[in-house]
């Protein structure tokens, strides 16, 4: 367990550096991410069947731990907004 707790805290400063990156430098950040895709399906193009399946699935499992009287407003907010497109582009 010590070893794997130390891998998750290590992988979890590594992710924070990209949040650093992005605020402190954001051309920099900016110029090295633009062409960096999280490639399921194709950002350019509206969601396939499958990729719809996909992004429900996760909708629903963000929406499972808001509370009750939130859930229909989150998941509003998630189907309306275009979130599909943010979904491939880096965080930062």
């Amino acid at each position: 367990w010590d070893s794997a707790s130390i891998a998750v805290e290590n992988l979890a400063k590594f992710h924070a550096l990209s949040f650093a990156f992005a605020k402190y430098r954001p051309e920099e950040f900016e110029k090295l991410t633009a062409d960096m895709l999280y490639e399921i399906g194709n950002p350019g193009d509206e969601p396939d069947e499958n990729m719809m399946a996909l992004w429900m699935t996760m909708v629903e499992n963000a929406v499972g731990v808001v509370k009750e009287e939130h859930r229909e407003r989150v998941r509003d907010f998630a189907m309306k907004n275009n979130l599909w497109n943010k979904f491939y582009k880096p965080i930062g």
